[in-house]
């Protein structure tokens, strides 16, 4: 059995591993996608995943810079994959924007844009 024959056997939506030095890389291999980590050492970047309703976000970050801002709902459609089909139709019928925001601030406000245009305040539901 090769390796994608494993991860389709499986239904795994997301692989990750290792580093690269330099650019990011992501691959969409129809099935699944292949993410690269950055590197840490090299170039302080990092990655933030998150598992949000059973849908996986991630963004790369760089040390030190504020705020980072994983959007979790609706999730980055350039990583859907050929098994996403019943998560994309039940994400369409989804009107909630969720995202997890990190700062070395308190976060007083937050608001959602697309193109540049407000389309409302976001809430926090948790967390402090």
């Amino acid at each position: 059995m090769t390796f994608t024959q494993m991860i389709q056997n499986y239904n795994v939506s997301d692989y990750i591993c290792g580093h690269i030095h330099g650019k990011n890389l992501y691959f969409n291999r129809d099935a699944y996608n292949e993410l690269q980590c950055p590197s840490f050492k090299e170039i302080n970047n990092y990655q933030i995943e998150v598992i949000d309703n059973n849908r996986f976000s991630f963004i790369d970050a760089k040390m030190g810079e504020y705020p980072q801002v994983v959007i979790t709902n609706p999730t980055n459609s350039q990583y859907y994959t050929s098994t996403d089909q019943i998560e994309l139709q039940k994400m369409a019928q989804d009107n909630e924007i969720r995202v997890l925001i990190f700062d070395n601030q308190t976060i007083t406000k937050a608001t959602a844009s697309i193109d540049g245009e407000k389309i409302g305040d976001l809430q926090n539901i948790s967390g402090s």
